[in-house]
């Protein structure tokens, strides 16, 4: 039994508007298409449908989400399977453009991976006499109080407090 399916091919900006004629699961003729793309693209969609999945990836510790994507198309109807994994995905920090946070999504076979760069966040030191803010505060405010600034640890800076008014903003 043969059935006609009429599709608009993505392949190119062009949009085609395709007609395949698909014999026993099977296409065998597809019309319509004005370049070499729109065959291709008629026979996978038709068969077996696919797409690159997109999301957002909350990540703890982070002041936004991750921008996630997977690295190949997946079946159409485990799209939904897919976001329910990279929903409950939590990946640690920092993460780099183009690493996989998600090895197998929803069974497919196919990674998921970040399309941004997500660092961890400056740690912050808050002394009695110091509020942390700024690194080139603190430098000003040990030069006030007539010390230099210390680092504690990498990332890390403190300061003591201006003479003054005993307040000084030093982040790192």
């Amino acid at each position: 039994m043969s059935t006609t399916r009429e599709i608009t091919c993505i392949g190119c900006p062009i949009g085609c508007a395709l007609t395949a004629t698909i014999v026993d699961g099977v296409v065998t003729d597809v019309t319509g298409n004005e370049c070499g793309r729109g065959p291709a693209y008629a026979r996978q969609e038709c068969v077996r449908p696919e797409r690159m999945v997109t999301a957002l990836m909350f990540v703890p510790g982070a002041s936004r989400p991750l921008s996630v994507k997977t690295a190949r198309p997946v079946p159409k109807d485990k799209i939904k399977d897919c976001l329910e994994a990279i929903r409950q995905t939590r990946p640690a920090l920092p993460v780099r453009i183009g690493q996989v946070v998600l090895v197998d999504v929803a069974g497919t076979g196919v990674p998921v991976v970040a399309t941004c760069d997500l660092a961890a966040p400056a740690r912050v030191v808050i002394t009695p006499l110091a509020r942390v803010a700024s690194a080139a505060c603190a430098g000003a405010a040990a030069a006030a109080a007539g010390t230099k600034p210390r680092r504690e640890a990498k990332g890390v800076v403190t300061a003591v407090a201006d003479k003054q008014d005993g307040r000084c903003c030093a982040r790192k």
